[in-house]
């Protein structure tokens, strides 16, 4: 009769074998003393590492550095927390700057944009009106009833209508410099 080997006895003493496998083992025991021996000084050796892990885990042992190792690693510390304050400091800089660099040229340039969007407009309008119609007959229908159609999408397809009547709200309305232009204007 062959013996057990020392893997499968493992995953005996650990549940992991199948039900098939397992009852094999447990056929096998009963009549091979060499297998019987090599699962008790598995299972002891089990038992032993779960004590020994159990006892370290509740010890907490307290580790005690020298003074001058302290101080190296605190001032480390130190070093690492000036540079991520530095770095984000500098990103919150570069943010700020493309941010007001942007309203600037967007001020600025507001009356030369808005020209732009309504030549834009007025060359493009009849054929996005037409387009938007085709497309809308060819696939609105199999895209909003198709059960792929995830809410993503369709929230997607809301939030760029919703920009395209933004785009042309502000196109008929041009921006007021101040309160103070509006009010000579009337």
């Amino acid at each position: 009769m062959r013996h057990i080997d020392e893997l499968t006895l493992m995953m005996y003493v650990d549940s992991e074998l199948s039900d098939e496998e397992r009852i094999a083992v447990q056929q096998h025991l009963p009549f091979c003393s060499q297998c019987q021996e090599a699962l008790r000084r598995l299972e002891a050796d089990q038992t032993l590492f779960a004590m020994t892990f159990a006892e370290s885990d509740s010890e907490n042992l307290p580790i005690r550095l020298d003074r001058l190792t302290e101080v190296q690693i605190d001032a480390i510390a130190s070093l690492h927390r000036q540079n991520r304050q530095q770095r984000a400091f500098r990103h919150a800089r570069w943010l700020a700057a493309g941010v007001g660099m942007f309203l600037l040229y967007f001020y600025m340039l507001q009356n030369q944009v808005m020209e732009w969007l309504a030549a834009t407009w007025s060359a493009w309008q009849s054929d996005l009106f037409w387009i938007s119609a085709f497309w809308l007959r060819d696939n609105a229908g199999s895209f909003l009833l198709s059960p792929e159609t995830n809410s993503s999408e369709i929230a997607f397809l809301f939030a760029m209508l919703l920009a395209a009547l933004v785009l042309l709200n502000t196109r008929n309305r041009p921006a007021q410099w101040s309160r103070m232009e509006g009010r000579e204007k009337k």
